[in-house]
């Protein structure tokens, strides 16, 4: 049997998956299609500090102020998650993923987003699946999905 695509839901690692950076890991599925998965794991505190690599944002993040590694895949880049609260369009900057949730481009100033979001949490990197992989992952055990 198929996984069904998850967009919208948590993965959380089972026992089966006993170490890495996916080891008692919690991770937000940002997408999932027939073009394959990626998200964001969410339980992932690491040292650096977001005003030492995107000056002005600290300020706005949720606390702790703190970047979130987001996965194995491009741990050079910053991804933001932000909620747009009611049926607000999506402010200067910002794209709605999936009900409240949203992306924003951490190129924006801060000023033109902050007032119109809430909960902005920044991530390093981001988690990825080619196409079939995590539904074979979700088959054989490795993901209970919330």
């Amino acid at each position: 049997m198929s996984a069904p695509f998850t967009t919208g839901k948590l993965l959380v690692a089972t026992p089966q998956i006993g170490e890495g950076v996916f080891a008692r890991s919690v991770v937000l599925m940002l997408h999932h299609g027939q073009d394959g998965a990626q998200g964001i794991v969410l339980n992932r505190p690491i040292e650096a500090r977001i005003g030492s690599v995107l000056p002005g944002w600290e300020d706005h993040a949720t606390s702790p102020a703190t970047m979130f590694q987001g996965g194995p895949v491009q741990l050079d880049s910053a991804l933001g998650l932000v909620a747009v609260l009611g049926d607000a369009p999506e402010p200067t900057g910002v794209k709605r993923l999936f009900g409240a949730v949203a992306l924003v481009d951490l190129d924006t100033p801060p000023p033109l987003v902050v007032p119109e979001v809430a909960g902005l949490r920044i991530f390093a990197g981001y988690a990825g699946w080619s196409p079939g992989q995590l539904e074979g992952e979700i088959d054989t055990g490795s993901w209970y999905v919330v």
